[in-house]
């Protein structure tokens, strides 16, 4: 079952709350899914997360930000 009718326009990830799956686990199910694989996905890392870069882009990801990042910042990503 699809989380909505509709795609929405950006999936915001933010690893700190993504509990025990990784990132290619993440990504890798919402790909799998029709209405998810061309959406936008903006993963929100911890500035010492080194490994979830290369990982997430690889997987998917389409950009990245610190999580702690100013809302402007992630504004400007998600546009």
């Amino acid at each position: 079952a699809t989380a909505c009718t509709e795609p929405p326009q950006l999936v915001v990830l933010d690893l700190a709350l993504a509990g025990e799956r990784t990132t290619s686990g993440w990504l890798i199910t919402l790909r799998a899914q029709p209405a998810l694989a061309d959406v936008p996905v903006l993963i929100l890392i911890e500035a010492d997360d080194e490994d979830a870069v290369p990982q997430g882009l690889a997987h998917g990801a389409t950009d990245f930000a610190m999580r702690l990042a100013p809302l402007s910042l992630l504004r400007h990503r998600a546009l």
